[in-house]
């Protein structure tokens, strides 16, 4: 398993290709962590996600908070 920041882990890849044998198919799952300790973004980022403040949930599905 592996965690990265996106908002710092910034990177380009190809388009994967699944392997011609049966069975050889790639998997990947993803999950959207907002946690309320994030850190802001930098400013070039307000166009593309509204609010760069830290702790803000930015994309993904938003769970309501349980009192």
């Amino acid at each position: 398993m592996q965690f990265l920041n996106n908002h710092v882990i910034y990177h380009g890849r190809t388009a994967y290709v699944d392997e011609p044998e049966p069975d050889r198919d790639r998997l990947l799952l993803r999950l959207w962590l907002a946690p309320p300790n994030s850190r802001p973004l930098p400013s070039g980022f307000k166009a593309l996600w509204g609010s760069i403040k830290g702790g803000v949930v930015r994309g993904g599905i938003a769970q309501a908070r349980s009192t």
